[in-house]
């Protein structure tokens, strides 16, 4: 029979095997619709329940009020959607059951334990979570507000877009294997608050101080912190690539091995509390940032982060100077006029290329002996892997000298396009160059696709996995082989550019491969190649690079 949501539905639920509930409906307890309960929730007396059991064999209760209750030591598994529980005190609750779309308010939750619960869309209001505990639970979408965190655990819970609003405070409180992602935090306070291997990516954390807390293995990717402050806490193994953190307030603050690649730290202030071990703030921006007085160990790398008018002790310029890192913003303007005479400064600054159609420096080729080189060390006449035929013990590898460079600025940055594999390998190289795909066909970078496949050195095929566009990176090299092509960080590429078709770049570079094959010419293409990479003659250095442009192998 089908029974109106009732204080006759309430009664069922509330039935024992030692409890009979009798009440009456609160009449003054005005209805108010929801999501899940466009009718309004339906009110009933209840009296004080104590060490009693509700499993899913009384019933299922679908927007109820509970009013004023005292429960204590009650375990409940029965199903509780759109459920309010407003005023009263729960000590020693367990709940393992449905419970979306429900509501605590103006509660006292001591010892409250939720154990293979589903809270999601549940809120919380105007009340104080003491010593408790939610353990594999979902609250995704859950919303807190005037909620005092009180010596609680969490872990592992799915907490995904749950949304802390205002006067929330957690205070001696563990999140542990919680997923925070989406998740919103408006003006909440975390005091020695821990937080391990915890997700909160893509999270926006407004008017946040954390204070006396830990952080660690846990990640915080593209997160926003906007006006954060963090004091006396300290941050280990945690990533926060492309998080912003601009105008954020360090104070007291100990990072160890952190991942900040990518971030904004621009107008960041760290006081002379603050220290940073073994951590990596590699393409970060620390422009304005204020970092005097902070202790940062010579294994933290700020290689290619952007430090335009950030203070730190000893100026940016002596900081920057073997961290490969940007006192100056890189402009545009690759080509500059030489000076008449010597310039005086022992350190020119960096000039920046915005499309190189290169490779970086740190990307790798492989020897004929086996050994693998980064192109900031490849020279002219090693002989590199080509192709690669069969596989396994089958497999046999080609390898031809390196005959020319038609770049090789080592001091030099460029902004690249990154494409990184299903199996982790990544490449590295300028958007306009071209990398081998199936049928042997030919795709520039800046086309790829992910889900694409591209040509790998033992002829599999590798699919994209992901794509990072404008990755400043230093060093801008192009070596050639006479067969136009090798392999680069494990990957089939191409020697040539969009520029011009490759066909007739190759074409019009046949007469140096003869240069560069005979005897004594060899020696003559020698002369113009070191004039290409050491300018020991400016005069053929500047033909030399005239040449090759008219031919439209450099763009």
């Amino acid at each position: 029979m089908d029974l109106p949501r009732a204080s006759v539905v309430v009664l069922a639920l509330m039935l024992s095997c030692a409890a009979i509930v009798s009440g009456a409906p609160i009449a003054d307890v005005s209805r108010q619709s929801s999501e899940y309960c466009p009718g309004g929730v339906e009110p009933a007396r209840l009296p004080s329940y104590v060490d009693t059991s509700y499993s899913s064999e009384n019933a299922t209760i679908e927007c109820g009020l509970f009013q004023d209750i005292d429960w204590v030591r009650v375990n409940i598994s029965a199903a509780m959607r759109g459920t309010v529980f407003r005023g009263g005190s729960m000590t020693r609750i367990q709940f393992a059951s449905q419970m979306m779309y429900s509501e605590f308010q103006a509660c006292d939750l001591d010892e409250f334990r939720a154990i293979l619960a589903d809270f999601s869309r549940t809120r919380f209001s105007n009340l104080t979570l003491k010593s408790s505990a939610f353990a594999a639970v979902h609250l995704k979408n859950a919303a807190l507000k005037n909620v005092d965190v009180i010596q609680s655990r969490f872990g592992p819970c799915n907490m995904s877009a749950v949304e802390f609003g205002k006067n929330v405070r957690v205070m001696s409180t563990q999140f542990e294997g919680v997923i925070f992602d989406f998740g919103i935090f408006t003006s909440t306070t975390f005091d020695e608050t821990v937080f391990s291997d915890t997700n909160a990516n893509e999270a926006n954390l407004i008017d946040v101080t954390i204070s006396n807390s830990r952080m660690s293995t846990s990640s915080f990717r593209m997160s926003k912190f906007q006006n954060l402050k963090l004091v006396n806490s300290s941050i280990t193994d945690c990533e926060f690539h492309r998080a912003d953190f601009s105008s954020a307030k360090f104070s007291g603050v100990t990072t160890q091995r952190g991942k900040f690649w990518g971030t904004n730290l621009g107008g960041s202030v760290w006081d002379s509390g603050c220290a940073v071990k073994n951590s990596d703030f590699h393409n970060a921006n620390l422009s304005n940032a204020d970092l005097r007085g902070v202790v940062i160990d010579e294994a933290s790398s700020f290689r290619n982060a952007l430090c335009v008018g950030m203070q730190v002790d000893g100026g940016c310029e002596k900081f920057c100077r073997f961290r490969e890192c940007l006192c100056e913003a890189p402009t545009p303007s690759p080509t500059a006029s030489p000076a008449p005479y010597a310039s005086s400064s022992p350190t020119p600054l960096p000039t920046f290329e915005p499309d190189p159609a290169c490779f970086p420096g740190d990307a790798t080729v492989e020897l004929d002996s086996g050994d693998r080189i980064a192109m900031r060390d490849l020279f002219l006449g090693a002989r590199v892997r080509v192709r690669a035929q069969g596989s396994g013990s089958t497999r046999e590898d080609e390898f031809e000298p390196v005959m020319l460079f038609i770049h090789k600025e080592p001091d030099q940055f460029g902004v690249f396009d990154r494409i990184v594999l299903e199996t982790g390998s990544q490449l590295v190289a300028s958007s306009s160059h071209y990398i081998f795909a199936p049928r042997s066909s030919l795709i520039p970078m800046g086309q790829v696709q992910v889900g694409d496949y591209i040509i790998l050195d033992d002829g599999e095929l590798g699919r994209v996995a992901s794509i990072h566009r404008n990755v400043l990176k230093r060093g801008i090299y192009n070596p050639h082989t006479a067969s136009g092509s090798l392999f680069v960080n494990n990957v089939h590429a191409s020697c040539y550019t969009t520029a011009v078709y490759p066909f007739v770049a190759h074409l019009l570079l046949a007469p140096y491969r003869v240069l560069a094959r005979l005897s004594p010419m060899r020696a003559l293409a020698q002369l113009f190649e070191n004039a290409l990479e050491h300018g020991l003659s400016k005069s053929i250095a500047g033909l030399s690079a005239c040449l090759w442009r008219i031919t439209g192998v450099v763009s």
